[in-house]
């Protein structure tokens, strides 16, 4: 049998930044009898199209390859493999990407006259 699908897929608040995206999941409650050997990220990147990113995830956990861009919202799921083929897919996480902060304005010199 097939494994289940991953559970809780989530934002990796630790990776996602205005210059990347971090996901994190679990194992579904069976693998299907067999070692799940890995995962394939799937993702809609803004354009309204489901696309397998990645395959051969071997651990829990990916962080995107692609540039993001700051102010756009991604959408992602995860499938696991096992030996006799892939889960369902997992819950869809919706990620809002950061704006990148402006640096502040350079000091300037303030003199205290008396």
């Amino acid at each position: 049998m097939v494994p289940d699908a991953p559970l809780n897929l989530r934002d990796n608040l630790l990776v996602t930044s205005a210059r990347k995206i971090g996901l994190l999941w679990q194992d579904g409650v069976s693998n299907g009898g067999k070692l799940v050997i890995d995962y394939v990220v799937s993702s809609d990147q803004s354009i309204g199209e489901w696309i397998d990113m990645v395959y051969g995830v071997e651990t829990q956990s990916y962080t995107t390859t692609f540039p993001v861009l700051a102010g756009a919202t991604y959408l992602f799921k995860v499938r696991s493999r096992n030996s006799v083929g892939l889960s369902d897919y997992s819950n869809i996480v919706s990620i809002l990407v950061a704006q990148v902060a402006n640096p502040p304005d350079a000091p300037t010199l303030y003199r205290a006259y008396d």
